[in-house]
Protein backbone atom coordinates (compact mmCIF):
# COMPACT_ATOMS: atom_id res chain seq x y z
CA UNK A 1 0.00 0.00 0.00
CA UNK A 2 2.81 2.35 0.91
CA UNK A 3 4.63 1.43 -2.30
CA UNK A 4 1.50 2.09 -4.36
CA UNK A 5 0.94 5.49 -2.82
CA UNK A 6 4.61 6.29 -3.26
CA UNK A 7 4.36 5.41 -6.93
CA UNK A 8 1.38 7.64 -7.38
CA UNK A 9 2.97 10.49 -5.50
CA UNK A 10 6.28 10.04 -7.34
CA UNK A 11 4.87 9.50 -10.81
CA UNK A 12 2.06 12.02 -10.54
CA UNK A 13 -0.77 12.32 -13.07
CA UNK A 14 0.07 11.46 -16.65
CA UNK A 15 -1.52 12.98 -19.74
CA UNK A 16 -3.28 9.74 -20.58
CA UNK A 17 -5.71 9.92 -17.62
CA UNK A 18 -6.44 8.20 -14.36
CA UNK A 19 -7.07 4.83 -15.98
CA UNK A 20 -3.59 4.69 -17.42
CA UNK A 21 -2.12 5.73 -14.07
CA UNK A 22 -3.99 2.95 -12.33
CA UNK A 23 -2.86 0.33 -14.84
CA UNK A 24 0.76 1.46 -14.57
CA UNK A 25 0.70 1.48 -10.76
CA UNK A 26 -0.82 -1.98 -10.66
CA UNK A 27 1.75 -3.21 -13.12
CA UNK A 28 4.62 -1.71 -11.17
CA UNK A 29 3.32 -3.24 -7.92
CA UNK A 30 2.83 -6.67 -9.51
CA UNK A 31 6.38 -6.69 -10.85
CA UNK A 32 7.76 -5.50 -7.51
CA UNK A 33 5.81 -8.20 -5.63
CA UNK A 34 7.38 -10.96 -7.73
CA UNK A 35 10.95 -10.25 -6.67
CA UNK A 36 12.53 -11.82 -3.56
CA UNK A 37 11.93 -10.30 -0.16
CA UNK A 38 15.53 -9.18 0.11
CA UNK A 39 15.18 -7.07 -3.05
CA UNK A 40 11.64 -5.88 -2.36
CA UNK A 41 12.48 -2.56 -0.71
CA UNK A 42 10.90 0.87 -1.21
CA UNK A 43 14.19 2.26 -2.48
CA UNK A 44 14.47 -0.39 -5.18
CA UNK A 45 10.81 0.10 -6.05
CA UNK A 46 11.36 3.82 -6.50
CA UNK A 47 14.52 3.14 -8.50
CA UNK A 48 12.51 0.79 -10.71
CA UNK A 49 9.88 3.50 -11.27
CA UNK A 50 12.52 6.13 -11.94
CA UNK A 51 14.20 3.81 -14.45
CA UNK A 52 10.89 3.26 -16.19
CA UNK A 53 10.19 6.99 -16.25
CA UNK A 54 13.66 7.64 -17.67
CA UNK A 55 13.25 4.99 -20.36
CA UNK A 56 9.70 6.14 -21.11
CA UNK A 57 10.74 9.77 -21.31
CA UNK A 58 13.72 8.92 -23.51
CA UNK A 59 11.62 6.77 -25.85
CA UNK A 60 8.83 9.32 -25.89
CA UNK A 61 11.29 12.09 -26.68
CA UNK A 62 12.80 10.01 -29.47
CA UNK A 63 9.38 9.18 -30.86
CA UNK A 64 8.30 12.81 -30.67
CA UNK A 65 11.53 13.89 -32.32
CA UNK A 66 11.07 11.26 -35.01
CA UNK A 67 7.45 12.32 -35.47
CA UNK A 68 8.55 15.94 -35.74
CA UNK A 69 11.13 14.92 -38.32
CA UNK A 70 8.53 12.92 -40.22
CA UNK A 71 6.09 15.81 -40.04
CA UNK A 72 8.83 18.16 -41.26
CA UNK A 73 9.60 15.70 -44.06
CA UNK A 74 5.93 15.45 -44.97
CA UNK A 75 5.71 19.24 -44.90
CA UNK A 76 8.76 19.47 -47.16
CA UNK A 77 7.26 16.87 -49.49
CA UNK A 78 4.01 18.83 -49.54
CA UNK A 79 5.89 22.02 -50.31
CA UNK A 80 7.92 20.20 -52.94
CA UNK A 81 4.75 18.83 -54.51
CA UNK A 82 3.27 22.32 -54.54
CA UNK A 83 6.46 23.65 -56.12
CA UNK A 84 6.39 20.83 -58.68
CA UNK A 85 2.74 21.56 -59.47
CA UNK A 86 3.56 25.25 -59.80
CA UNK A 87 6.53 24.44 -62.04
CA UNK A 88 4.36 22.12 -64.13
CA UNK A 89 1.76 24.85 -64.53
CA UNK A 90 4.43 27.39 -65.40
CA UNK A 91 6.03 24.92 -67.81
CA UNK A 92 2.65 24.37 -69.48
CA UNK A 93 2.19 28.14 -69.81
CA UNK A 94 5.73 28.51 -71.13
CA UNK A 95 5.12 25.68 -73.59
CA UNK A 96 1.92 27.36 -74.80
CA UNK A 97 3.70 30.71 -75.18
CA UNK A 98 6.57 28.95 -76.92
CA UNK A 99 4.12 27.28 -79.30
CA UNK A 100 2.51 30.66 -80.05
CA UNK A 101 5.90 32.29 -80.65
CA UNK A 102 6.95 29.32 -82.79
CA UNK A 103 3.77 29.69 -84.84
CA UNK A 104 4.48 33.41 -85.30
CA UNK A 105 8.07 32.63 -86.25
CA UNK A 106 6.91 30.01 -88.77
CA UNK A 107 4.43 32.50 -90.21
CA UNK A 108 7.13 35.17 -90.49
CA UNK A 109 9.51 32.66 -92.08
CA UNK A 110 6.81 31.64 -94.55
CA UNK A 111 6.19 35.29 -95.41
CA UNK A 112 9.92 35.91 -95.88
CA UNK A 113 10.19 32.80 -98.06
CA UNK A 114 7.26 33.89 -100.22
CA UNK A 115 8.67 37.42 -100.46
CA UNK A 116 12.06 36.09 -101.54
CA UNK A 117 10.40 33.73 -104.03
CA UNK A 118 8.35 36.63 -105.40
CA UNK A 119 11.45 38.82 -105.55
CA UNK A 120 13.33 36.10 -107.43
CA UNK A 121 10.38 35.73 -109.79
CA UNK A 122 10.28 39.49 -110.38
CA UNK A 123 14.03 39.48 -110.88
CA UNK A 124 13.69 36.75 -113.49
CA UNK A 125 10.88 38.66 -115.20
CA UNK A 126 12.95 41.85 -115.17
CA UNK A 127 15.92 40.01 -116.65
CA UNK A 128 13.70 38.54 -119.38
CA UNK A 129 12.18 41.97 -120.01
CA UNK A 130 15.63 43.53 -120.14
CA UNK A 131 16.81 40.89 -122.59
CA UNK A 132 13.69 41.37 -124.71
CA UNK A 133 14.13 45.16 -124.62
CA UNK A 134 17.75 44.83 -125.71
CA UNK A 135 16.68 42.62 -128.62
CA UNK A 136 13.97 45.10 -129.60
CA UNK A 137 16.48 47.95 -129.37
CA UNK A 138 18.82 46.05 -131.66
CA UNK A 139 15.95 45.45 -134.06
CA UNK A 140 15.05 49.15 -133.90
CA UNK A 141 18.64 50.09 -134.66
CA UNK A 142 18.61 47.78 -137.67
CA UNK A 143 15.21 49.11 -138.73
CA UNK A 144 16.35 52.72 -138.31
CA UNK A 145 19.42 52.03 -140.40
CA UNK A 146 17.21 50.54 -143.11
CA UNK A 147 14.83 53.51 -142.93
CA UNK A 148 17.72 55.95 -143.11
CA UNK A 149 18.99 54.14 -146.18
CA UNK A 150 15.53 54.26 -147.76
CA UNK A 151 15.20 57.95 -146.92
CA UNK A 152 18.60 58.60 -148.41
CA UNK A 153 17.40 56.98 -151.62
CA UNK A 154 14.05 58.77 -151.80
CA UNK A 155 15.20 62.13 -150.43
CA UNK A 156 16.03 63.39 -153.94
CA UNK A 157 12.56 62.30 -155.04
CA UNK A 158 11.02 64.15 -152.10
CA UNK A 159 12.93 67.30 -152.95
CA UNK A 160 11.86 66.93 -156.57
CA UNK A 161 8.23 66.40 -155.54
CA UNK A 162 8.37 69.38 -153.19
CA UNK A 163 9.76 71.55 -155.96
CA UNK A 164 7.08 70.27 -158.34
CA UNK A 165 4.32 71.16 -155.88
CA UNK A 166 5.82 74.61 -155.49
CA UNK A 167 5.77 75.07 -159.26
CA UNK A 168 2.04 74.38 -159.51
CA UNK A 169 0.32 77.59 -160.53
CA UNK A 170 -2.76 78.84 -158.75
CA UNK A 171 -4.48 79.14 -162.14
CA UNK A 172 -3.95 75.42 -162.68
CA UNK A 173 -5.57 74.64 -159.33
CA UNK A 174 -8.50 76.92 -160.15
CA UNK A 175 -8.86 75.23 -163.51
CA UNK A 176 -8.95 71.80 -161.87
CA UNK A 177 -11.56 72.97 -159.32
CA UNK A 178 -13.77 74.27 -162.11
CA UNK A 179 -14.03 70.87 -163.75
CA UNK A 180 -17.29 69.01 -163.32
CA UNK A 181 -15.50 65.67 -163.56
CA UNK A 182 -11.68 65.61 -163.50
CA UNK A 183 -9.58 63.24 -165.59
CA UNK A 184 -8.89 59.89 -163.96
CA UNK A 185 -5.18 60.65 -163.55
CA UNK A 186 -5.87 63.86 -161.61
CA UNK A 187 -8.54 62.16 -159.51
CA UNK A 188 -6.22 59.25 -158.61
CA UNK A 189 -3.35 61.58 -157.66
CA UNK A 190 -5.61 63.78 -155.52
CA UNK A 191 -7.08 60.69 -153.84
CA UNK A 192 -3.58 59.54 -152.93
CA UNK A 193 -2.71 62.99 -151.53
CA UNK A 194 -5.91 63.21 -149.46
CA UNK A 195 -5.46 59.72 -148.02
CA UNK A 196 -1.84 60.37 -147.07
CA UNK A 197 -2.89 63.57 -145.29
CA UNK A 198 -5.56 61.69 -143.32
CA UNK A 199 -8.64 62.91 -145.23
CA UNK A 200 -11.00 59.95 -145.55
CA UNK A 201 -13.55 61.66 -147.80
CA UNK A 202 -12.12 61.26 -151.32
CA UNK A 203 -15.16 62.46 -153.25
CA UNK A 204 -14.68 65.08 -155.99
CA UNK A 205 -16.42 67.69 -153.83
CA UNK A 206 -13.96 66.98 -150.97
CA UNK A 207 -11.07 67.28 -153.42
CA UNK A 208 -12.29 70.70 -154.64
CA UNK A 209 -12.63 71.93 -151.04
CA UNK A 210 -9.08 70.74 -150.34
CA UNK A 211 -7.70 72.54 -153.40
CA UNK A 212 -9.58 75.72 -152.44
CA UNK A 213 -7.83 75.95 -149.06
CA UNK A 214 -5.52 78.91 -148.61
CA UNK A 215 -1.92 77.74 -148.51
CA UNK A 216 -2.72 74.25 -149.79
CA UNK A 217 0.60 74.01 -151.62
CA UNK A 218 2.53 74.91 -148.47
CA UNK A 219 0.52 72.34 -146.48
CA UNK A 220 1.54 69.66 -148.96
CA UNK A 221 5.18 70.73 -149.01
CA UNK A 222 5.51 70.92 -145.21
CA UNK A 223 3.53 67.74 -144.52
CA UNK A 224 5.37 65.38 -142.12
CA UNK A 225 5.31 61.88 -143.59
CA UNK A 226 5.72 60.43 -140.06
CA UNK A 227 2.10 61.38 -139.40
CA UNK A 228 0.82 58.96 -142.03
CA UNK A 229 -1.24 56.22 -140.35
CA UNK A 230 -0.92 52.55 -141.21
CA UNK A 231 -4.45 52.47 -142.66
CA UNK A 232 -3.71 55.44 -144.93
CA UNK A 233 -0.43 53.91 -146.08
CA UNK A 234 -2.10 50.58 -146.92
CA UNK A 235 -4.89 52.38 -148.81
CA UNK A 236 -2.36 54.35 -150.89
CA UNK A 237 -0.31 51.21 -151.57
CA UNK A 238 -3.47 49.50 -152.83
CA UNK A 239 -4.24 52.55 -154.99
CA UNK A 240 -0.73 52.46 -156.45
CA UNK A 241 -1.12 48.78 -157.30
CA UNK A 242 -4.51 49.27 -158.94
CA UNK A 243 -3.83 52.64 -160.64
CA UNK A 244 -0.08 52.55 -161.09
CA UNK A 245 -0.25 54.17 -164.54
CA UNK A 246 -1.85 57.30 -163.09
CA UNK A 247 1.24 57.88 -160.97
CA UNK A 248 3.72 57.45 -163.79
CA UNK A 249 5.51 60.82 -164.16
CA UNK A 250 5.03 60.71 -167.91
CA UNK A 251 1.28 60.19 -167.58
CA UNK A 252 0.87 62.65 -164.71
CA UNK A 253 2.44 65.48 -166.71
Amino acid sequence: SCCRSGCIEEGGKSDEGDHVDTVLNDGFFTIHSQVSNTLRTPRRYMAFIHTYIHIFTSKKSGIQQRRAQLQAGVSKLTEARQVVDSLKSEAANQEQRLAEKQAKANSALQMITETMRSANSHKTEMECLKEQTEKENQQLVVRKRAIDEELAEIEPLIREATAAVGNIKSESLSEIRSMRAPPEVIRDILEGVLRLMGILDTSWNSMKIFLAKRGVKEDIRSFDARQISRESRLAVEKLLQEKGESFDPKTAR
